[in-house]
């Protein structure tokens, strides 16, 4: 076991707060064991304007019958993909924002696949603000909750060069390390921190996305309008 694995997962076990992000690649879960763990899933529902992840409804039903605090995120496609067909296919899951136990909704703001696609946000850099801008308001707009923008502190230097008016959002930072990560300008603090991609938990078959909640957990449930 390297360093880094082992300070990830004794930053896991000093928090209580901890949670993981999941799509179809984490296949079946167990969730009876799961649940012991940690303190929320945020699940992946969409992504551009037609793909929605095989998993999420069965997911995202199996976290609500259990009563864990939940959430859905959209991975944001940049070329060719407008901002409200983004938007009709993430809303297009049906999930209730408004129901106790749902975290804000998710804009997924980060590199492309394949990387060939990157190449594009440099070139059109104005146009792709203005597209995140877009689906951050018509999703506030038509769920009444404010989303949260996830991103890596490179990523939005790089590609979109730090663009002002987003400090209001709250922020879910990428970044693979022991110690606190660099944010982006604009943001002072993190409310959710990604800190690793290779998480080994009970009830999940291979590696996982593991978070931190920037918060106790009556905080948390406060974000989820649990309290």
């Amino acid at each position: 076991m390297t360093d880094t694995i082992q300070s990830v997962q004794q930053q896991l076990a000093s928090t209580s707060v901890k949670g993981i992000d999941i799509s179809h690649y984490n296949g079946k879960i167990t969730w009876s064991t799961l649940s012991n763990e940690i303190s929320f899933v945020y699940c992946k529902a969409s992504q551009g304007t037609t793909f929605k992840d095989p998993m999420f409804k069965e997911y995202f039903g199996q976290l609500a019958g259990a009563g864990m605090i939940r959430g859905a995120y959209h991975f944001l496609t940049f070329q060719n993909a407008p901002a409200d067909q983004q938007i009709a296919n993430f809303l297009g899951n049906g999930i209730n924002f408004s129901l106790p136990g749902t975290l804000p909704p998710v804009l997924d703001i980060e590199w492309q696949v394949p990387d060939t696609l990157n190449a594009y946000i440099i070139a059109n850099r104005a146009a792709c603000i203005q597209l995140i801008k877009d689906w951050l308001n018509g999703v506030e707009a038509k769920t009444g909750r404010t989303p949260v923008i996830y991103t890596n502190t490179n990523f939005w230097h790089d590609y979109l060069g730090n663009p002002p008016g987003f400090g209001n959002y709250p922020l879910w930072i990428a970044s693979y390390q022991a110690k606190p990560p660099v944010l982006p300008p604009g943001w002072a603090a993190y409310t959710f921190w990604q800190n690793s991609d290779k998480g080994i938990i009970d009830g999940i078959t291979g590696p996982v996305d593991t978070n931190l909640f920037n918060g106790n957990l009556e905080e948390l449930k406060k974000l989820a309008l649990s309290q």
